[in-house]
């Protein structure tokens, strides 16, 4: 039986998964239980070692699982997250990785440590920043981009007096061109801050089914899975990605180049994607080519993309 329940006030159709019963174990669990989890497959050490590695290294220590609680995420809502790219210098709001050859993508992985972005004044702009990879966000049309990872959002809210909230939160959204989606949500439930060691592994779906994300928290020990629903257009079709490409990016949503944060630099590591069966087709940093966030006097950030697996974004 398929423990995996739907919350019933949760945004939109995601869903999230019952956790594993005592004494569970990944390590020896049998891949339909695994699956039945949510869980990634567990990689084939002979035919795929450096990925059963990663697997291994991720899921021999013990573990928490959180059964994921939603909210929309409003700092990110109405932006859209693919403005400004064209096909030679990437989108204006982003800074980090792309890989196209070898597509089509249908997952991609990362871990990093999240870097501390300074706490804004009082009276400067409100600032969130996006840490996150993703598939197809550099797709022909800019129409789509399937994401996951840790945001953070200050704002100045007034309460006699003034102050900065600072919010951490993980959130996944699938964001379609013109189609009013579940939106992007985050979890409430699922702690992160500066400092703490994530990996996320988003995986798209085959036609007409929901998309699926792994979020881990080695530095907490905490792990969780969420199925982000398949957005539907005007005339009730299911949207497909393409599967064009994979990232793994900085998304600057606000304020606007030049008074981009001064963000710690993000080492993005464990760089991996792939299609299907990940032995069938697996791709690393090798041909990734780098994106920038620019500003009138030129680059804003620099990245360095170190392969096989590596990217590092830094604030100029």
């Amino acid at each position: 039986m398929n423990t995996d329940t739907r919350k019933p006030n949760a945004p939109g159709r995601y869903r999230s998964y019952d956790p594993p019963p005592l004494g569970f174990d990944p390590l020896k669990a049998p891949e339909e239980l695994l699956l039945r989890r949510g869980l990634p497959r567990r990689p084939d050490p002979k035919r795929e070692p450096e990925l059963a590695r990663v697997w291994e290294r991720a899921f021999a220590r013990p573990l928490t699982y959180v059964k994921a609680d939603f909210a929309i995420d409003r700092s990110l809502r109405d932006r859209n997250p693919v403005q400004g790219k064209d096909a030679e210098f990437g989108p204006d709001n982003w800074a980090g990785a792309v890989v196209r050859a070898g597509a089509p993508y249908s997952w991609v992985f990362a871990e990093w440590v999240i870097p501390d972005v300074p706490k804004k004044g009082v009276f400067d702009d409100d600032v969130t920043v996006g840490f996150w990879v993703g598939i197809d966000g550099y797709t022909t049309g800019d129409d789509q981009v399937l994401q996951a990872g840790v945001r953070v959002t200050m704002h100045t809210r007034w309460l006699w007096w003034p102050h900065v909230v600072v919010d951490w939160h993980a959130w996944t959204e699938w964001w379609v061109k013109g189609i009013d989606s579940s939106g992007p949500v985050f979890i409430p439930n699922f702690p992160v801050k500066p400092g703490d060691t994530v990996s996320f592994l988003v995986c798209a779906p085959q036609p007409d089914s929901p998309a699926w994300v792994n979020i881990l928290n080695a530095s907490t020990g905490q792990h969780t899975v969420v199925e982000v629903p398949t957005p539907v257009s005007s005339n009730g079709e299911p949207v497909t990605l393409q599967g064009d490409s994979v990232e793994w990016i900085v998304e600057v949503v606000e304020p606007a180049p030049p008074n981009l944060p001064r963000f710690e630099p993000i080492t993005f590591d464990e760089c991996w994607a792939g299609h299907g069966q990940p032995a069938l087709s697996v791709v690393d940093l090798t041909n990734a080519f780098e994106v920038n966030i620019g500003g009138a006097g030129g680059d804003l950030t620099q990245v360095e993309i170190a392969p096989p697996h590596t990217a590092t974004v830094r604030r100029l």
